[in-house]
């Protein structure tokens, strides 16, 4: 099987290795990024102990290129909300971008209807991110199957083109149906990838849009972690020579491991991601196999 041979090969590579790979395809693209920067478990770490919590966003925005928003999922923003986020990255990183939630009023209390103000006024709100905008998220309810693609379908023909938007995927057929993505692809809608341990699918047929999104979720201490976010790195560099524009590689690891996990993919993607306060340059975490 393919992903054996991978597999294989993996174990000869090293971040160096994937970095010269990166630097050959101009094309791709890969933003890393965190499931949120209002954590004050990363003091310590992301940030040092005396960071107050009105400047995690800035310092975040000054070593990571994207962030999940996901406090628009529960409580649907303002254009103030928004353009209050931004001032806070546009001097610190003008690479920076947010991938807002779209607020679960829409996508779970009202069943993805487009009948209500609530998606006009989300979108209004987008504005206040300005260039800061990324890709938004739509995260669909676990019981949400392929037979509700008319649901989803309306949806979309509402969505604006200029923007754009990966989807979530919760329920179990929709990677099991061979044509489940086809109409994302018509629509050049991206799909975002919840990666865990354990987790085989076939990558192709996840790139639907010129844009895509992968959650990595790591687990402290288990060596296996290194071999498979390697994989991914090099998958998305692979895509992003093909043609995605937007990539996002969003890191759910523990805070104990974070810096370990995020200077290695730093490193890996040539971006300007900058070593963190409080890490330790002299030990071997840069090493990855």
């Amino acid at each position: 099987m393919k992903s054996e041979n991978e597999k294989i090969q993996l174990k000869q590579w090293n971040f160096a290795k994937l970095q010269r790979f990166q630097h050959q395809n101009d094309a791709a693209s890969i933003r890393l990024g965190m499931k949120t920067w209002d954590n004050d478990l990363l003091r310590g770490t992301i940030y040092d102990e005396r960071t107050l919590p009105g400047d995690y966003l800035g310092l975040y925005a000054s070593q990571y290129d994207a962030v999940e928003v996901h406090d628009t999922f529960r409580d649907p923003p303002t254009p103030y909300d928004t353009d209050r986020l931004k001032r806070k990255v546009e001097k610190v990183n003008p690479n920076f971008r947010f991938c807002p939630v779209v607020p679960r009023i829409i996508s779970h209390e009202t069943n993805l209807s487009t009948e209500t103000k609530h998606l006009t006024n989300f979108l209004y709100a987008l504005e206040g991110f300005d260039l800061h905008l990324g890709s938004c998220i739509l995260q669909l309810p676990e019981t949400f199957s392929p037979t509700s693609m008319p649901l989803l379908k309306n949806f979309l023909a509402q969505w604006p083109l200029e923007l754009r938007l990966m989807i979530d995927f919760r329920h179990k057929h929709w990677f099991l149906q061979k044509n489940a993505f086809a109409e994302l692809m018509q629509k050049n809608i991206g799909v975002l990838i919840t990666d865990d341990i354990g987790l085989e699918k076939r990558f192709e047929r996840f790139v639907t849009g010129d844009n895509l999104g992968v959650r990595f979720i790591g687990r402290s201490k288990l060596e296996s972690d290194d071999q498979r976010l390697a994989l991914w790195v090099y998958r998305m560099n692979e895509f992003g020579a093909m043609g995605i524009k937007d990539s996002y590689l969003f890191l759910y690891e523990q805070p104990e491991m974070c810096l370990g996990l995020l200077q290695k993919v730093a490193n890996s993607i040539g971006g300007i991601t900058k070593v963190p306060l409080g890490y330790d340059t002299s030990s071997d975490q840069l090493s990855l196999f």
